[in-house]
């Protein structure tokens, strides 16, 4: 941790939340009083999508400062067409909508649409993450924001108060020195590396059924008992929001490597995704603590990669295990220690040999897409070119099998061995023709589909779909 607190003072325990979902690309509202960094800090987060960035005032930015001025031609044709300039948001990657909570009611119509269908009038919209930020609803000529715009935020994120908690004489240094002397942004690679290695880690989290699987029957544990006790409308909608923020904000977590990641990763989870979106009262926040430290043992706790990737192989047996190694190669590669991979990769091979010679074929295709032991890439190429050239004699000698006894026959026969001179003389792993790969495929095939055909056309049909 630590992002933040380079450019903006007391941020540190907002960071998982704010960092990580700007780095997957979702939806937040910042709450705060006024000079509270909301808008600073969306201007620095900006920078890791390369500094596209607007700002709008929802009290006095209308759909002409928004969108541009409309084209009269293309409205005298039925069309929407903009007059675009630095201001309009057709090519913005991060948009931050000013004092939300002082939109009128038509200004937030137009931004469901935006929010919802991440299009302006019907016309597709590039922005990747929309801030809102807003103060209080206490404020004076603050409106509360309608029930289905603020479903569309996947966070509603409370910045922090010093006015409940007055700051040290460190931190009131470092409010001056930051508005003085110039905020110490961290470069703008920097920032694209720290998304980067979020957004992958929770497109990772989100893959292993293991950490999957936990953290939705956590989710449906707690809401089958809270919204049985509650008033409050939860919309299903929400319910996916907050098994993601699990995911998200647990990839911020795992990426700064903290143990029990998912467990805390719930826990803010519901502050953010859940109890101040529904502005649940005291009564309603205790019983969704006392629910989470009732379901927190569901959720995994291994607290590193490794441990989570072993513990997906080791539940698995037979050809699902087998097939998992297979698709998640690559992770297994980067991930595990190499005799690790090698005997796992090892497994693969001697059920491909013995029970599944297919399976050798997928296995080579998915080597080829990254960097791998040398032990490992020349095991998959004997293997597999074994099991090719095994094949092919098979097939060979069934061929020879049939009678010819018509010249459809001989023509069937003649095309047959056409093939097959074509898969010997070329290149047998690395052919491009599609209809090699598929002769490839039928020769691999478990129990060898062709061995039972009992007609040369057939067999013809087969090979040539």
């Amino acid at each position: 941790m630590g992002f933040l607190s380079q450019f903006a003072v007391g941020y540190d325990g907002i960071e998982p939340v704010v960092v990580s979902n700007v780095a997957v690309e979702r939806n937040f509202i910042l709450i705060g009083k006024h000079g509270t960094c909301k808008t600073t800090l969306a201007r620095s987060l900006a920078n890791g999508y390369g500094g596209s960035f607007v700002v709008y005032d929802a009290t006095k930015d209308d759909i002409i400062s928004i969108c541009g001025i409309p084209k009269t031609k293309a409205l005298e044709e039925g069309r929407f067409e903009f007059a675009t300039g630095d201001r309009t948001i057709w090519e913005k990657k991060l948009i931050v909508i000013d004092e939300i909570g002082r939109a009128t009611k038509e200004n937030q119509n137009i931004l469901l649409e935006i929010l919802q269908e991440k299009t302006c009038f019907g016309i597709p919209l590039q922005y990747r993450t929309l801030i809102a930020t807003m103060n209080p609803e206490s404020y004076a000529a603050s409106l509360r924001l309608d029930e289905a715009l603020l479903d569309r935020f996947h966070c509603v994120i409370n910045v922090p108060d010093f006015h409940r908690k007055p700051p040290s004489k460190v931190n009131i240094q470092k409010i001056i020195s930051m508005n003085l002397q110039g905020r110490n942004v961290p470069a703008t690679e920097d920032i694209r590396d720290l998304y980067s290695r979020i957004k992958n880690s929770h497109e990772y989290l989100r893959s292993e059924s293991l950490v999957f699987q936990s953290v939705t029957e956590y989710v449906s544990s707690l809401l089958e008992i809270f919204i049985g006790k509650t008033e409050k409308y939860i919309s299903p909608r929400r319910y996916n929001m907050l098994a993601d923020e699990i995911l998200i904000i647990g990839a911020y977590l795992l990426e700064m490597g903290e143990v029990d990641f998912l467990k805390k990763a719930a826990r803010k989870a519901l502050d953010y995704t859940l109890t101040n979106p529904l502005r649940l009262d005291e009564k309603d926040r205790g019983e969704i603590l006392s629910l989470h430290r009732n379901f927190e043992g569901i959720l995994v706790q291994s607290s590193d990669r490794k441990s989570l990737l072993r513990a997906e192989i080791a539940r698995r047996s037979n050809s699902d295990r087998i097939i998992y190694i297979v698709e998640n190669l690559k992770n297994i590669s980067e991930t595990l220690q190499v005799d690790e991979s090698i005997r796992l990769m090892g497994e693969v091979l001697e059920w491909g040999k013995d029970k599944e010679p297919l399976i050798l074929k997928t296995l080579y295709e998915k080597l080829n897409g990254f960097q791998c032991p040398d032990e490992i890439r020349r095991n998959a190429i004997a293997f597999y070119r074994t099991a090719l050239e095994e094949g092919c004699d098979i097939f060979i000698k069934k061929l020879k099998g049939f009678s010819i006894t018509s010249v459809e026959h001989k023509n069937c026969f003649v095309k047959l061995n056409e093939i097959i001179k074509d898969f010997k003389k070329d290149d047998i792993l690395n052919t491009q023709d599609q209809g090699i790969e598929r002769f490839k495929t039928i020769l691999l095939e478990t129990e060898r589909r062709f061995l039972k055909i009992q007609s040369l056309r057939e067999l013809f049909d087969l090979v040539t779909g």
